[in-house]
């Protein structure tokens, strides 16, 4: 599931206050910055008749979110802290590329942070986040399938579904494991075999 947020037009068309003039107006609420998160927090106010004020310097979703792009995927409910993954971090947090970069430095907070993601690496652990991951995801993709459907909010919402390609023995094994991790939380997952894989890659 690919999500972004494109047509900053649409946005605009939402019931909402939008002003670059310096007044303050009566307000329920006022939400500062109309990113995605500002206009969606200001269209559920609106939603519960709330009168809402959105301060934004720019045009509405014109800076970050207007190229973000992310995903919403159930299967991956599986949290980061989870057995086998602190020798892994070790080596993530020194590559910007990796989901784990941390900018290596002396700071208190920081080194107690690491010390608590460490001691969450656990099978414990991990079976207590799945379902509440599983359920956050589900969530928002429902509530991300109510906004597509609105009247002129076009952001770019797609259902294809992922497919993951392991190169390794090992990573195929660790496919596997999760799979069978996360099927006893009702999320289905299923290996495709290699003379299958054409029906999926489009060419690619």
């Amino acid at each position: 599931m690919k999500t972004g947020a494109r047509d900053a037009k649409s946005r605009k068309k939402a019931n909402y206050s939008h002003t670059s003039k310096a007044i303050v107006p009566t307000a329920d609420a006022l939400i500062i910055g109309g990113g995605a998160i500002g206009i969606c927090c200001a269209h559920y106010l609106s939603a519960l008749g709330k009168k809402v004020l959105v301060v934004e310097k720019n045009e509405i979703c014109s800076g970050s979110s207007y190229g973000n792009a992310g995903l919403i995927v159930p299967s991956y409910s599986i949290p980061m802290a989870a057995p086998g993954v602190v020798l892994q971090g070790l080596k993530w947090m020194f590559d910007p590329q990796s989901p784990l970069y941390i900018k290596p430095r002396l700071n208190r907070q920081l080194l107690a942070w690491l010390w608590r993601f460490r001691g969450a690496c656990n099978p414990h652990h991990v079976q207590r986040s799945v379902p509440v991951l599983r359920d956050l995801h589900t969530a928002s993709l429902k509530l991300f399938e109510a906004l597509a459907n609105l009247d002129g909010m076009n952001f770019a919402l797609e259902k294809k579904g992922i497919l993951e390609l392991f190169n390794t023995p090992k990573g195929l094994e660790d496919g596997r494991k999760d799979i069978r991790l996360i099927k006893d939380y009702g999320i289905e997952n299923r290996l495709v075999p290699k003379n299958k894989l054409k029906e999926y890659l489009g060419g690619i």
